[in-house]
């Protein structure tokens, strides 16, 4: 597993995937496969639970700082998500 810092955060990588993400300078990190929670700030009501699908490097494919891919339960698709959209 390796580590790199790109664009104000922190990821982990297991053979070219990034499988984890963390801002710099937090301990709030956010792994693939993990369940989360949206806080209602955007798109979702807030309690709806989703997994985390993919996480993006951050500055690739014009994205910055949603780079959190989450399906939402009842959706059939993934949405971008920032850290702070979700409940830590």
């Amino acid at each position: 597993m390796e580590k790199s810092e790109i664009g104000g955060y922190i990821l982990e990588k297991d053979g070219g995937k990034i499988i984890a993400i963390t801002p710099a300078g937090s301990t709030h990190t956010i792994r693939v496969g993990q369940e989360v929670v949206a806080n209602g700030r955007m798109f979702f009501p807030a309690g709806t639970k989703g997994k985390v699908i993919k996480i993006y490097e951050p500055h690739a494919e014009r994205l910055t700082s949603d780079v959190i891919g989450v399906q939402f339960e009842g959706e059939s698709c993934c949405s971008f998500m920032k850290f702070k959209d979700l409940l830590s």
